[in-house]
């Protein structure tokens, strides 16, 4: 009897988690059909608001922004943030305690205090902002994840395989491309997709670095809200969801299709 009293309560629970989480997105795409701007009531079905975002340019150039930045900054910390990881994990140098802890300070400090030092460092150095001001910001708000899904693949690996392959005659720089880079992938995958996302959904430090000249996406939609959110904004959420809905989906398959390969050979 409790047996079944608890699995009933764990099924309440995983379904009012799931509710909390997926009702507000469901109602956000039914909206995005609603022959109504205000989304106040369901009036009526239409894809009036598709068309007219498909003819939106300064949409589609305001996501071009927000896509840019994020693969930059994903690209960018990839590459800092996997050799930084490798750095300070293999090597023992001065202050590598320091500098370890203090990579971290970023997913302490709040972000607006965070957007405000970052500004004044822009303003003292008399840099422009911009697209690379932000770009510089997300890196550094980004970092830290990458740093730590890398090191977590590296902890959890054999030193002994990079010695026998240096054994074997490769020197360091082929021993990291051809051994451990592909071991530490997964951590360097993981890393880059919660760059990517946390560039593309940031507001606050980049509402303090873009500048007149730069809006994303993210900020387009706060400043939206203020007079209410717009059915093309409905719309445009709507397709990426979709659309990474697709990605996940088409990765699961080629994952799929990898093992089974590898089961044939």
């Amino acid at each position: 009897m409790r047996k079944k009293l608890g699995k009933i309560i764990k099924l309440i629970y995983v379904c009012l988690m799931y509710a909390f989480i997926y009702i507000p997105v469901v109602v956000m795409v039914v909206f995005s059909f609603n022959d109504q701007r205000s989304n106040k009531q369901w009036i009526g079905f239409t894809t009036k608001y598709y068309t007219e975002l498909f003819q939106d340019q300064s949409m589609w150039k305001i996501l071009s922004t927000s896509l840019t930045i994020a693969f930059v900054t994903t690209l960018i910390t990839m590459v800092v943030g996997t050799l930084g990881a490798v750095g300070l994990v293999r090597y023992k140098f001065r202050g590598r305690n320091m500098l370890n802890t203090s990579i971290y300070i970023p997913l302490i400090v709040p972000g607006v205090v965070f957007g405000v030092a970052l500004m004044c460092l822009v303003s003292l150095l008399h840099l422009p902002k911009g697209m690379y001001a932000v770009i510089g910001g997300h890196v550094v708000l980004t970092l830290p994840y990458m740093y730590m899904t890398v090191r977590t693949r590296l902890l959890d690996f054999d030193c002994s395989i990079e010695e026998a392959s240096m054994d074997l005659g490769a020197n360091p720089i082929q021993t990291f491309f051809r051994v451990t880079l592909p071991v530490i992938m997964p951590g360097v995958v993981s890393g880059a997709v919660l760059a990517f996302s946390i560039s593309l959904d940031d507001v606050v430090i980049t509402d303090f670095l873009a500048g007149p000249n730069c809006v994303t996406l993210p900020m387009k939609i706060y400043t939206s809200v203020k007079m209410g959110v717009s059915p093309e904004i409905n719309a445009l959420s709507t397709l990426i969801i979709f659309a990474v809905i697709a990605g996940t989906v088409l990765f699961r398959c080629l994952m799929s299709m990898k093992k089974r390969v590898k089961r044939i050979h």
